[in-house]
């Protein structure tokens, strides 16, 4: 027996529970933590978006070659699509959560583009999107300001994005709350009255200048040469040096009839900081990245941006997930320290040789735990303390109903070592039942099965709410 083998060779024992003690403080201090955990989650969202097209249009030539093709995939769980005015999305579940997410993707990739001819010409955008536990952003910046151009806002924003994507745990940096930038051409009609211009030759000169088209080629001795006419204006000053007629020797130009300054298209929504006009600026992880270390790589960063920044322009962090992380960690701590004040309470009766070794077992169980999440590659996670804090009721309830047995066979007259080994065969069954009941009840509440609820349900978040009432 198991407990017969531990008790007798208690030198070897020792021995092991001083090792477990070692490697449960390195896996404690190199575990990867984060607030979701990381696990490939098979559905792939297919996004399309036509302009001007109602629901039913999208729905009968989009969504309906989409799903055809799709339903033709191995695996395929479920399929469903969503159509509205200028959009449809359509998901793909595959039933099979311990397959190759990854060659799902690509096959739902490679299915779609295979039939790109048959959809709209079109369409402005055909996206593929995984599903990510890690999707939640590490941190959220808010850039204010509310005298600074929205020119200026985005060159700082752009070069903070540039900064962050650079280091190799952020999988991506986005903008978020900065309008579409364009230019602004301000006809004077008093002027083009005056030089008989009608406001069409403005118009014209626009387009024309913008239409990028090969001109052919020259022959120049054995060299070949392309020649490339208009093109994408670079600057606002390509834009004024438009020619609108020639007369006389002298050229008019665009900016002689016209003011062309930078502006901003119509904004569909406005984001604030605390009131103030602002712009977001998230950075999400990669799978497997320690999010409390990436945020101290990312607030050297940040210190250092927020240097370069005028003063009129400040970054403010709105958001920091590696707070959670520490939160969770915190209440795990509580829990420990009332676990062990509860030990001390009920076994100080007995003694403080029983209260110790009781008081010891709890952090060398919890140690365990740490050393085969991290052998097994999880992270320390929401889920994963949460399980702490449950097994912290059952090991306090274990080594007390143990313990107290020991005593009373020590009372009986029986020496420790007899007394130790009786006690523990005696209620084996009655400490390793509850056990056994609780590991099947969290494993039927899975992650796995936890996930494909939030996916069905649309409410895939940052918060995951929904565990805690499976809990």
């Amino acid at each position: 027996m198991l407990a017969r083998f531990v008790i007798e060779r208690w030198q070897l024992t020792f021995v092991l529970f001083l090792l477990m003690s070692v490697l449960g403080v390195f896996a404690f201090n190199n575990i990867t933590r984060a607030v979701d955990p990381h696990f490939p989650i098979p559905s792939v969202t297919v996004i399309a978006i036509l302009p001007g097209a109602d629901a039913q249009d999208m729905e009968e030539t989009v969504a309906k070659p989409i799903e055809d093709v799709l339903q033709g995939l191995d695996d395929v769980l479920e399929l469903e699509s969503t159509s509205t005015d200028g959009g449809t999305v359509i998901r793909v579940e595959f039933s099979d959560w311990s397959g190759d997410v990854d060659g799902y993707f690509d096959d739902v990739v490679r299915e779609v583009s295979a039939i790109r001819e048959q959809l709209p010409d079109n369409l402005v955008r055909l996206e593929y999107r995984k599903f990510r536990t890690t999707e939640a952003a590490v941190v959220q910046l808010a850039m204010v300001s509310d005298t600074a151009s929205w020119r200026r806002m985005e060159k700082y924003a752009d070069d903070l994005v540039d900064n962050l994507t650079r280091y190799s745990g952020v999988r991506e940096a986005r903008i978020f709350g900065l309008p579409d930038p364009e230019v602004s051409v301000i006809i004077n009609s008093a002027r083009l009255s005056e030089l008989r211009v009608p406001s069409s030759a403005v118009a014209d000169a626009l387009r024309q200048g913008g239409i990028e088209m090969p001109g052919g080629a020259v022959q120049s001795g054995g060299r070949r040469l392309n020649v490339k006419t208009g093109g994408a204006y670079r600057d606002l000053g390509s834009i004024r040096a438009l020619p609108l007629r020639a007369s006389d020797g002298t050229v008019l130009k665009v900016d002689d009839v016209a003011q062309v300054e930078w502006g901003a298209d119509e904004q569909i929504y406005r984001t604030k900081h605390q009131g103030n006009r602002a712009v977001f600026i998230t950075a999400t992880q990669k799978d497997g990245i320690d999010v409390t270390r990436l945020k101290q790589q990312l607030d050297v960063e940040l210190a250092r941006q927020r240097k370069l920044l005028p003063p009129d322009i400040k970054l403010e962090m709105q958001f920091d997930q590696s707070r959670d992380v520490e939160r969770c960690l915190s209440e795990l701590g509580r829990d420990f320290l009332i676990a062990i004040g509860l030990v001390i309470f009920t076994l100080l009766p007995l003694g403080f040789r029983a209260s110790g070794i009781v008081m010891i077992s709890i952090p060398l169980s919890l140690a365990s735990g740490l050393l085969v999440l991290y052998t097994m590659g999880f992270n320390l996670s929401q889920l994963s303390i949460a399980g702490f804090i449950v097994s912290l009721g059952l090991l306090v309830d274990d080594s007390i109903v143990v313990t107290e047995n020991i005593a009373r066979h020590l009372r009986m007259g029986k020496s420790r070592k007899q007394a130790a080994i009786d006690a523990s065969l005696e209620i084996r069954a009655a400490v390793t039942g509850p056990t056994l009941c609780w590991f099947l009840l969290l494993r039927r509440c899975s992650i796995y099965r936890v996930e494909r609820v939030l996916i069905r349900g649309h409410s895939l978040s940052r918060s995951w709410q929904p565990y805690w009432l499976l809990w």
